[in-house]
């Protein structure tokens, strides 16, 4: 079996099994109870944090990383913070702790519908990346 590296972006619908189908043309929607499946995530010698790229619509969602089934350990989980969501996605950063080595990667997520999710990739010992939204309502060539 392929495995993919945990420190490359990968794409949120390039996940191997999902309990819904939730893909769409640039991502991945997801809402209470979603789960995503990633086979042979190569984690090395253990990543320190991982950064989920999403547009959360309302307060109250939770994501849980799980290693080997939905049931196995957890080595992250994190209150994600909202942003007016579709199109407006921006980097989370959750501690990881106990990810080494070849596992299936599974992602629960739980709270609100309506929420966009576009990349996934673990670092370590990067700074946490701080939620940025930028908005204008210029038109033509002005800022």
């Amino acid at each position: 079996m392929l495995s993919r590296s945990a420190f490359e972006v990968n794409e949120a619908e390039s996940r191997d099994w999902a309990n819904a189908d939730t893909r769409y043309q640039t991502g991945t929607s997801i809402g209470n109870g979603l789960q995503l499946r990633y086979n042979a995530v190569d984690f090395g010698s253990g990543p320190s944090q991982l950064q989920l790229k999403t547009g959360i619509s309302q307060d109250g969602f939770r994501v849980e990383i799980h290693l080997d089934s939905a049931d196995g350990p957890i080595v992250g989980q994190a209150n994600l913070a909202r942003d007016n969501a579709w199109g407006d996605e921006h980097i989370q950063t959750i501690p990881i702790s106990g990810a080494a080595g070849s596992h299936d990667m599974f992602m629960l997520f739980f709270g609100p519908n309506s929420s966009s999710f576009d990349y996934w990739q673990f670092t370590n010992n990067t700074p946490p990346a701080a939620p940025l939204a930028l908005k204008t309502n210029s038109w033509g060539d002005h800022v």
